[in-house]
């Protein structure tokens, strides 16, 4: 409890003490107690927001855990171990054979009558899903199962932030951009009224995903404007930070046609999503340095820089950058 308790505020010192509660019911053979740890350590990462290769290990440690298919004493504990799965391969394998099916299994617990604030934590992960993956269905799924529950009470602060910060981006990401507007407000406005300024991971989301509406706005310079918010508050320590100093900015510089300083940035959030260990990210990120190659007339390092890009999304639910590198590589042969 004291491991859960600390997610939120202090990841680092959550993840010791769950690990060793993880340690405990393992030398028990306690499976739920393992699922249910595991998932809580997963979410630290979420929480956390810097580094996802770790991850890896609690994949595959969820994965044998699940292949158990165990009794779950309570629906709430089997959507804590689908949730937690569905999160951690979306942003560390996304190609896992089971993200698809906790998916589908997250959806179907939105729902339920199961806890509210576990229903409307599956819903902002679905979004992640939709929006990472292009899958709109799911985000409409999404979007009807939890807009009644927003009004509900019960929403704890830190669900309102997260819900209103994920559902702005895929609103944003189907082109809904006053909605989009609409809600990344009402999550800065619930950051300042529930006292949450040191919310660092919805800060940062928050202003990079505010960038990327004002760009698809055609709204320059007030996106310039955020992403000086995105770097007088960055921690060049951290390598989500650093990607978020570089990734906001291309799509100004890609938007106006700076391509020596689009190749600049470009390369250095290449860098650091890399430190990340996110492919969604990895393969982003190689799209703007593609764009400059093609434009420049650099067709070999093109092939190059987009065959590494492809080998990074092939097989997994990113596999529709493929036809954005298919674009990209037919423009530069005019």
């Amino acid at each position: 409890w004291l491991g859960t308790s600390l997610i939120p505020i202090a990841q680092v010192r959550a993840r010791q003490q769950l690990e060793l509660a993880f340690g405990e019911f393992q030398s028990r053979l306690d499976v739920i107690g393992q699922i249910e740890t595991t998932s809580r350590i997963i979410t630290t990462y979420y929480f956390e927001w810097s580094c996802f290769e770790p991850l890896g290990r609690w994949i595959e440690i969820l994965e044998e855990l699940l292949s158990a298919r165990p009794d779950y004493p309570s629906p709430e504990i089997e959507f804590d171990a689908y949730s937690s799965m569905l999160l951690a391969a979306l942003y560390r394998r996304p190609g896992h054979p089971l993200l698809l099916a906790s998916v589908e299994r997250v959806l179907f617990f939105l729902g339920t009558d199961i806890d509210l604030n576990r229903r409307v934590n599956g819903a902002i992960y679905l979004f992640s899903y939709a929006v990472l993956a292009r899958d709109y269905s799911v985000g409409a799924r999404t979007l009807a199962l939890v807009q009644p529950l927003l009004r509900h009470v019960e929403l704890s602060p830190l669900n309102q932030v997260w819900i209103h910060t994920r559902m702005g981006f895929y609103f944003c990401q189907v082109g809904r951009y006053e909605e989009a507007c609409d809600a990344l407000t009402q999550a800065e406005a619930m950051v300042e009224h529930y006292g949450l300024k040191g919310l660092r991971s919805a800060d940062r989301l928050i202003d990079s995903y505010w960038c990327t509406v004002l760009v698809g706005m055609r709204s320059s310079d007030l996106a310039k404007e955020r992403y000086m918010r995105v770097v007088a508050f960055a921690d060049p320590t951290r390598p989500m930070d650093r990607f978020h100093l570089h990734d906001p900015v291309c799509y100004l510089l890609s938007a106006t046609g700076d391509l020596n300083q689009l190749e600049v940035h470009a390369r250095a959030a290449i860098e650091a999503a890399n430190a990340v260990g996110m492919p969604y990210i990895q393969a982003m990120s190689r799209v703007f340095l593609c764009e400059v190659l093609a434009e420049t007339g650099r067709h070999e390092e093109l092939l190059a820089a987009s065959a590494e890009a492809r080998q990074i999304v092939r097989g997994t639910c990113h596999e529709y950058y493929e036809v954005e590198f298919d674009l990209i590589e037919a423009f530069s042969y005019f």
